[in-house]
């Protein structure tokens, strides 16, 4: 018969020489999370470069405002993560010819777009995408400082659209 100690308590995690705790941390969280967190990651590195940029939560998903407007959102749908945002209507259609884009649910009606973000992932054509998202959304003011200062978003795009991202497939 075992004792009662063994049947309360998990067993220990075994830590070899190689493998530090962080590595039995990152091993421990799921890949699925830490791709949507290397994806939130360049999304917040594109869009808060962007003036008066700030980044908030709406119905559970990190969402990103110019003003009072959303212009991107790092959404879910079918349990897989996409880009959503905002184009006009004619570039919605032209978008949604290519697979990898689709309507946003309950928003394609104002504009709204996914992008899917399996396989690899064009960061410079995603900035594109985002900056015309938020052009959209954007004050009088935040696009006089966006055409004026464009220098900041222009470095952040030179960091993040120079480089492709891939996801699992």
């Amino acid at each position: 018969m075992s004792s009662p100690n063994k049947a309360r308590f998990p067993p220990k995690l075994s830590q070899s020489k190689s493998q530090g705790i962080g590595t039995l941390i990152k091993n421990a969280v799921p890949s699925n999370k830490r791709l949507e967190a290397a994806l939130l990651m360049k999304l917040r590195g594109i869009c808060l470069a962007l003036p008066e940029v700030v980044e908030t939560v709406k119905w559970g998903h990190p969402s990103f405002e110019a003003g009072k407007k959303i212009f991107a959102v790092l959404d879910h749908y079918h349990g897989e993560p996409c880009i959503a945002f905002r184009t006009s209507m004619a570039e919605q259609k032209k978008l949604c010819r290519d697979e990898r884009f689709f309507p946003a649910p309950y928003a394609a009606k104002q504009g709204w777009v996914c992008l899917c973000t399996k396989g690899k992932l064009n960061w410079s054509e995603v900035r594109h995408l985002i900056l015309a998202s938020y052009r959209l959304a954007a004050l009088k003011r935040m696009l006089r400082a966006l055409d004026g200062k464009s220098s900041r978003a222009e470095n952040a795009g030179a960091f993040i659209g120079s480089q492709t991202f891939t996801t699992g497939k």
